[in-house]
């Protein structure tokens, strides 16, 4: 691969051992990979599946790996209750950066033939849906690592890319959305990036980088008022009922007219507005 091209490469590895993670390191470090990835965090490895304490399995990675002389980041996983203090352990030990985050374990099952799906059992389940769990977690570690941060799990555009540069990211991995739209998608997402920041006015990403993090209020700081309430344009309301099935707060009622119409029981959610197939929604100012 390093005859082939001219960006860098990682090589990751997934080992049990000291013994085997030192002897693996060497090889790819003389094989002429740019840096190693320890991935502690495979969703159906061993590291996982039998429930080790990541904290030492990031220590024992780390320990094994001091002598080779190529940076080596810590793939970290989702499946702990305080990712950060996983990224804090990879920091104290020398670790070069961190990436977040590997796939979560998950089970399918097959209804025809009443089998799990994919490896027979356990597996790594991820998609665009992953997005929003990383970009919580690379915000909150933003502030306090001193080493890259790098995302991975739910892009699948620029915009998503741009989103995880604002919450801290230093570089931005993509895998899915290449499988299914192939490498080329790659330069698109690439040029999404480039537009973005020129009409923004944006020289670089650094301007960007952890942008978001001192906008972010605590959960004591969220405005809990009711700010807003649902309004349904009658002339654009053709009484599809849409709206009125999805309300969980009872505040859409049916008048003898057969219209809809909203009552003192809106919290303001925006769900009605989100559903509407006519637009015939909208919050306003309460």
């Amino acid at each position: 691969a390093k005859s082939l091209v001219k960006i860098p490469i990682f090589a990751s590895l997934n080992c049990i051992t000291p013994e085997m993670w030192n002897r693996m390191a060497h090889l790819v470090e003389s094989a002429g990979a740019d840096g190693i990835e320890l991935n502690v965090s495979c969703p159906h490895g061993v590291h996982i599946m039998e429930g080790r304490t990541l904290k030492d399995e990031i220590r024992k990675a780390l320990d094994a790996t001091t002598d080779v002389k190529i940076p080596r980041i810590v793939k970290l996983s989702p499946q702990t209750s305080n990712p950060m203090i996983e990224a804090d352990e990879v920091e104290k030990n020398g670790g070069n950066g961190v990436v977040v985050f590997n796939r979560f374990t998950g089970l399918d099952i097959d209804l025809d033939t009443e089998k799990p799906i994919l490896h027979g059992g356990y597996a790594g389940h991820g998609g665009a849906w992953a997005i929003h769990y990383v970009l919580r977690w690379i915000s909150a570690m933003y502030p306090y690592l001193h080493i890259p941060i790098s995302a991975s799990g739910g892009v699948t555009n620029g915009k998503d890319a741009i989103k995880c540069i604002f919450a801290g990211a230093t570089s931005v991995q993509i895998c899915t959305v290449v499988i299914l739209k192939g490498y080329e998608v790659i330069e698109k997402i690439n040029r999404e990036i480039v537009e973005f920041l020129q009409e923004k006015g944006y020289t670089s990403l650094n301007d960007i980088r952890g942008k978001i993090v001192g906008k972010i209020l605590s959960h004591r700081e969220v405005d809990r008022r009711k700010l807003y309430v649902a309004h349904i344009n009658q002339e654009k309301c053709n009484q599809c009922e849409t709206c009125y099935k999805v309300c969980y707060s009872s505040a859409i009622e049916r008048h003898n007219d057969r219209r809809f119409y909203i009552n003192e029981n809106c919290v303001g959610c925006g769900l009605c507005v989100e559903v509407c197939p006519r637009k015939a929604i909208e919050l306003v100012r309460v």
